[in-house]
């Protein structure tokens, strides 16, 4: 019996890439790639993730429902210089909420320019509740976040103050 000469390289290769003869195992396919559109939605389910997490960086504590007790509610007592605050009031129908900085009164427009603190509002009390954002922009340390509910008639009832921190940008 006559001994096979051996394989050159080439020979060899075109021998097992046949599988008929050859001894590699089947091809396994490729992984798939991901397709733009499913890799849009992950990015998508990403983002949407993240943003439920983070819930915009500030929550507001839950206020009950009441069109007789005015109150009031903020995000957070202590914030960078230039966010944003997040706020909520309850009271009569149809009355108005101003909020103010520093100012334990309701100042008047005159008032405003001297320095009687920063006023945001009026926003109206529809269906006994109202909400809002404002940007801060009083310099750091602490100051006091005053709530007042003007009737219909034009009497200020003070809801409350709140303390807020605020801290270099």
């Amino acid at each position: 019996m006559a001994k096979e000469a051996p394989f050159d390289p080439y020979e060899f290769g075109a021998r097992n890439a046949d599988p008929e003869t050859g001894g590699l195992e089947p091809l396994l396919p490729l992984p798939t790639r991901f397709r733009p559109r499913q890799l849009a939605l992950a990015f998508l389910a990403v983002f949407v993730i993240g943003a439920l997490l983070r819930g915009g960086g500030t929550r507001l504590s839950p206020l009950p429902a009441s069109c007789t007790t005015p109150t009031y509610s903020v995000s957070t007592i202590s914030i960078k210089r230039y966010g944003v605050v997040r706020w909520t009031a309850v009271g009569p129908r149809d009355s108005r909420v101003v909020l103010a900085v520093d100012s334990p009164e309701l100042p008047t427009a005159p008032a405003l320019p001297t320095g009687a603190g920063r006023v945001f509002g009026p926003t109206l009390l529809t269906a006994c509740s109202a909400s809002g954002q404002f940007g801060v922009t009083a310099p750091a340390g602490r100051h006091t976040v005053t709530a007042f509910a003007v009737a219909p008639d034009g009497a200020v009832t003070p809801l409350g103050s709140r303390p807020l921190e605020v801290r270099a940008p």
